[in-house]
């Protein structure tokens, strides 16, 4: 009489639909960073003028919260190849949970300061005033993603 066992078949990350979940998970991240990293990777010098600046509420909406947040606009001129251009982005993706220090980085820079910005040389109506990535919107996200591989390669084996 021989008793049937579970067959061990490997980790969790070699079954198909695991690596078809992690990896519908991963790309969004990913194309997220390339958002961030971008600018400083293509974008090129201009000099600008700032000539305003303000703040946007912003509902961003789950399936069952919304929190709100508040993104700072600093306004600013430049031109590129004799078309004038006016920016708005400090970076591509600033959100503050408070209004006033949205507020703050909006206004931190004064009206008719001549500043550095940065412009998509292939869309130039693209611009920011920073290029380095906001780490702290990265973040999250990065160590996220390790985990949710790293407990997909380095789980026990299924068994079937």
């Amino acid at each position: 009489m021989s008793s049937s066992s579970p067959q061990v078949t490997g980790r969790l990350a070699d079954s198909p639909g695991v690596r078809i979940i992690l990896w519908a998970i991963t790309l969004p991240v990913l194309l997220l960073h390339w958002y961030e990293l971008e600018p400083m990777v293509t974008f090129r010098p201009v000099d600008a003028v700032v000539v305003g600046a303000s703040t946007s509420r912003v509902r961003l909406s789950g399936q069952y919260s919304s929190d709100y947040y508040y993104t700072p606009w600093t306004f600013y001129r430049y031109e590129v190849n004799g078309s004038r251009y006016m920016g708005k982005q400090d970076r591509r993706v600033d959100l503050f949970g408070s209004p006033s220090l949205a507020l703050q980085t909006a206004t931190s820079i004064q009206k008719g300061i001549k500043v550095r910005a940065w412009y998509n040389p292939l869309r130039p109506d693209e611009a920011v005033l920073y290029r380095e990535p906001n780490l702290m919107h990265l973040l999250p996200w990065t160590l996220g993603i390790a985990c949710l591989w790293l407990i997909a390669l380095r789980s026990l084996p299924t068994r079937s």
